[in-house]
């Protein structure tokens, strides 16, 4: 299969050739210098404990769910990115759960992958109103759901 020819970096005046993120090799090292480390940017064991707990409490992947299809969630999204703030990180309406692959999605919608624009939560219609609090409500439907699947999973 044909591919595309190599990308130039994205900084002005650099001709290397571009590796991720539409940087070369030099400017992603100091791209992910500045980003600082997992601890840094606040996840940590409290965090793992928490989003092992908010999955316990939440299986199925929000976005899935939504659109009609059954998937099991295996990581806490925050639906409104919190950019470093720790009280945006531990607001617990602004988590969802997701599958991996809807994760995947999100990140190309939201942070301008394959050459779409970057979006924020509080442009999309509805705003974040409308997406923020959604996780928590659950309906005799899904409790029904939940029940099937973990006595399913004891039998297994």
């Amino acid at each position: 299969m044909p591919q595309l020819p190599p990308k130039g970096c994205s900084r002005p005046g650099c001709r290397e050739v571009a590796r991720a993120r539409g940087l070369c090799a030099g400017h992603l090292r100091a791209w992910d210098r500045t980003r600082g480390t997992a601890t840094e940017r606040l996840y940590d064991w409290r965090w793992a404990r928490a989003s092992k707990a908010f999955l316990a409490a939440h299986p199925w992947c929000a976005r899935c769910d939504r659109a009609g299809q059954l998937r099991r969630a295996t990581m806490t999204d925050h639906i409104v990115p919190h950019k470093g703030d720790p009280v945006r990180f531990w607001d617990e309406t602004n988590w969802q759960p997701l599958c991996g692959r809807c994760n995947r999605q999100k990140a190309v919608e939201h942070e301008g992958g394959f050459g779409r624009p970057r979006t924020d939560a509080a442009t999309r219609p509805g705003g974040i109103k409308s997406l923020a609090g959604r996780v928590a409500q659950t309906t005799p439907v899904h409790r029904a759901r939940d029940r099937k699947f973990n006595s399913r999973r004891e039998i297994d």
